[in-house]
């Protein structure tokens, strides 16, 4: 799911920052730290949107930085247990496939599934002649998810209604 946050941190400016750019030198140093990153609470940032520093900036005596309390806006995109996603296949395996939703990666398990697997072209079929290759598009449910320092991997599932196949890549 995609949504707008909102995120209050602090950001330190050394003293050789400290010139009449400084605003945007704190929206480029904020937006290459946080863009691109995943975290448990918030998962993946995708963009930031817009930013304002809260007050004036602190003295850290005895290093010259100052410090600004910063609020952020942020696109983030947080997969949840449940939730229906269209995915594009990367892998096939005997087991299953590999998918990806945007930076998260998922696994489908094909053994209850009306599928057959063809091992010389890493194909699934069904018998309405159905098929799942690198580059399908495949709507599926999220019903397990794990979080590490690399971001989102998930467990996903495609046999409940409205699941399923939408290309064939």
């Amino acid at each position: 799911m995609f949504f707008v946050v909102k995120i209050r941190r602090s950001f330190v400016v050394p003293p050789k920052e400290l010139h009449e750019s400084l605003d945007q030198f704190i929206e480029e140093k904020l937006r290459s730290e946080v863009e691109g990153t995943c975290s448990a609470r918030y998962g993946y940032i995708l963009a930031m949107v817009e930013f304002e520093k809260n007050g004036p900036g602190k003295y850290q005596q005895g290093t010259g930085n100052i410090e600004y309390s910063i609020t952020y806006e942020a696109l983030v995109f947080r997969p949840f247990k449940g939730e229906v996603v269209d995915c594009v296949v990367e892998n096939v395996t005997p087991m299953g496939f590999h998918g990806s939703v945007g930076p998260l990666r998922l696994f489908v398990n094909m053994e209850a599934a009306d599928f057959d697997f063809n091992p010389t072209l890493k194909t699934y079929s069904s018998i309405d002649g159905v098929e799942i290759k690198k580059g399908s598009e495949v709507r599926v449910r999220l019903f397990g998810l794990n979080f590490s320092k690399d971001g989102y991997s998930a467990v996903a599932s495609m046999t409940d209604d409205f699941l399923g196949v939408m290309t064939s890549g």
